[in-house]
């Protein structure tokens, strides 16, 4: 490495030492990976183990670009978009939706263009950058309705199409998205009439050597490893009352932003209390003029709810927690309470063996009511989901109460279940599923 490269990636690494001050949790996720400078990309890449710098692009940014990059690759990690690319998305595509899928929530964040930028070329999509879609459903829209990327191979190379790359449902092209940017990625040689057709990533995502071997066993571990390094960053984030400018705490997605109202709540736990028609039971409104048709009676129902034990979720928010089991179970009249406490295992009631801590509510022991917490170690939320359907449990609907730290491995299952998470939505690796909303 020459004289001028050396000086450079020095200059990288202290500005990455500086987002200790604003985003410590950013900090601990990013902090401990090489950096190296290469020719081989276009701009910034990391493959969830390095962060890999091309010097001459580099040189162009300012110390606050250069920290924005820094954590727009930091992200890339932390959200497993190294791991997760599917098999059907070609290389430019997954990047360029990870792209809006972060971007929009850097902008976001309270300290940006204080402490950090990004490029002005970043690329802000203002349908999918504030839609609070996972990675993987913009990579299907995009190519389910843009001519530009639906013939793209897996060298990133559009074969046909026109029109606005992100311009979904006939928006026009954001006016951040410049077709002669400094910087491109996803690799292929493409016309410069093609070029102009794709929007360009300025930080690369590459897969992970492990995705790359095809090891089930060892992605499985790096997943996990990532759960275990966002628990210990939330808790350096929660200990010094900072992050307001990281993405991994501070900044939630869009549609995770407003507060989620018992209206929202109630009309949901409704649908697994329906009342069925029943003629033992005639309608009152019928029958005094004659007429006999059946009536509703109420399916007696229980509030089944798995709460997220695991380290990165705090006090307060088992407070939440709790807060909402207590007033969701009164507003229905539901006395049975069952509650599951689930890290990365499920941690069984010891008394039964099963799962389920059960409680019987009233209104007169609803302000005694209290939870002890089982847990403290990494996030999957597969566990519970996959002990449901193993032992046949019969469940109307769940709760599943978490920070959305987490990877979410099952296909949908066949009962309705509603996120409440204080942060961002989980992670969906086989499509999502449920109904999410933000517990403030």
């Amino acid at each position: 490495m020459d004289t001028e490269a050396k000086e450079e990636i020095q200059r990288v690494k202290k500005q990455r030492s500086k987002l200790f001050m604003f985003a410590p949790g950013t900090y601990m996720m990013g902090g401990d990976m090489p950096i190296e400078a290469s020719t081989d990309i276009d701009t910034y890449a990391t493959d969830g183990e390095k962060i890999f710098v091309n010097v001459a692009f580099s040189k162009t940014m300012t110390d606050k670009e250069v920290r924005g990059v820094l954590i727009h690759e930091i992200k890339h990690k932390a959200h497993a978009h190294h791991l997760r690319r599917p098999d059907w998305c070609p290389h430019l595509l997954w990047n360029i939706a990870c792209d809006y899928s972060i971007n929009g929530d850097i902008k976001q964040s309270q300290n940006y263009g204080k402490d950090f930028l990004l490029p002005d070329d970043g690329l802000v999509h203002k349908q999918h950058s504030f839609s609070g879609w996972s990675c993987e459903r913009i990579a299907r829209h995009l190519k389910d309705n843009d001519p530009a990327f639906a013939d793209e191979d897996d060298q990133g190379k559009p074969q046909s199409g026109d029109g606005d790359p992100g311009g979904d449902d006939g928006e026009e092209k954001d006016s951040s998205q410049n077709p002669n940017s400094k910087s491109s990625s996803g690799g292929g040689e493409q016309s410069s009439q093609d070029q102009n057709k794709m929007p360009k990533p300025f930080g690369e995502v590459l897969d992970a050597p492990v995705k790359s071997d095809g090891d089930a066993e060892k992605i499985r571990e790096a997943y996990q490893k990532i759960q275990e390094d966002l628990a210990e960053a939330e808790i350096v984030e929660k200990a010094m009352g900072r992050g307001a400018g990281t993405s991994l705490t501070g900044m939630a997605l869009k549609d995770l932003t407003k507060p989620c109202p018992t209206r929202v709540i109630r009309p949901f736990l409704q649908k697994s209390f329906e009342r069925k028609r029943s003629w033992r039971r005639p309608n009152k409104r019928f029958s005094r003029n004659g007429n006999y048709f059946p009536g509703k009676s109420r399916v007696n129902g229980e509030l089944v709810c798995c709460i997220d034990s695991s380290g990165s979720v705090g006090w307060s928010e088992f407070q939440k927690f709790q807060s909402v089991i207590v007033n969701s179970a009164l507003d229905l009249g539901v006395t049975k309470v069952k509650v599951a406490f689930v890290d990365s295992d499920i941690h069984m009631n010891p008394d039964t063996g099963k799962p389920w801590f059960e409680f019987q509510l009233s209104r007169s022991s609803s302000k005694s009511f209290k939870m002890d917490i089982y847990g403290g170690g990494g996030t999957t939320f597969d566990p519970i989901f996959d002990y449901i359907e193993e032992n046949n449990e019969q469940v109307r609907a769940l709760i599943y109460m978490t920070d959305g730290f987490g990877n979410c491995n099952i296909s949908p299952p066949p009962y309705p279940v509603l996120w409440l998470t204080t942060h961002q939505a989980p992670w969906f690796k086989n499509g999502e599923f449920g109904q999410v909303e933000v517990l403030s």
